[in-house]
């Protein structure tokens, strides 16, 4: 049976101990944790136990996230969780800052940023996002009584204009990856149409980089005169 430290025997316990506890439900920031607390007799015994919720912090830094759209986009980044929402937002601050035009993760490159929204403070929104906006945004969430930091996030917002790279992944893939892709999100195509042998080859052929279609053109041209060029030479030796 097991006992209490020794020096304790003769020490009388009026409330409850912790027993056990389950790991923290989040990694960063505040989360979430059952804990199982128990009486413990002078012999060890455990009686009256209670599981209870209980707010737990591993890390305030929760790392970076990236964040790649275009010009004229509009932009939504939120540090708000399930955590903080239940607890209640009001009794929390929301600091925001950014680093101008970098990724970066030194804390003392950032400024605060004075165009946060006062009504949903753990959100930032941008109707008509520009170049100028890209850069390093940080939400710090601070406790509103102890002003004790509780999480801290790094959003890296890259912005790139329309017309400079082609988004849209779909349209790039070939028919048969498409259908392979569609078969892969539960959507498989029931009709396939079989290609011929030149199809394939077409395809295989727009697909292939400059350097390779190149290639295949001098391969053929050459192919094509060196025939010719024995055709002469037979034709000539046939007249001698």
């Amino acid at each position: 049976m097991n006992t209490l430290p020794p020096g304790l025997e003769n020490v009388t316990i009026t409330g409850l101990l912790l027993v056990s506890a389950n790991p923290c439900s989040k990694t960063c920031g505040l989360g979430w944790r059952s804990e199982y607390y128990c009486r413990v007799s002078q012999t060890g015994t455990k009686n009256n136990c209670v599981l209870k919720n209980a707010i737990c912090l591993i890390s305030r830094d929760c790392g970076l996230i990236t964040k790649t759209t275009t010009v004229g986009t509009p932009l939504n980044i939120s540090c708000l969780d399930d955590t903080i929402e239940t607890l209640g937002s009001s009794d929390f601050v929301f600091v925001w800052k950014i680093s101008k035009g970098i990724v970066t993760t030194d804390k003392s490159l950032f400024r605060l940023f004075s165009s946060r929204n006062l009504t949903v403070p753990w959100m930032i929104n941008i109707k008509d996002i520009k170049e100028k906006n890209a850069g390093t945004y940080m939400c710090q969430v601070q406790n509103s009584k102890t002003m004790q930091v509780v999480k801290r996030v790094l959003i890296a917002v890259r912005v790139i204009p329309q017309d400079m790279v082609q988004l849209n992944y779909l349209k790039v893939l070939s028919p048969e990856q498409q259908n392979e892709l569609q078969t892969l999100e539960g959507n498989p195509v029931n009709e396939k149409q079989r290609r011929s042998f030149w199809e394939n080859v077409k395809d295989l052929f727009k697909s292939a980089n400059m350097v390779l279609r190149v290639t295949v053109t001098g391969v053929a041209i050459g192919g094509l005169l060196g025939i010719v060029f024995v055709i002469l030479l037979l034709c000539m030796s046939k007249k001698k």
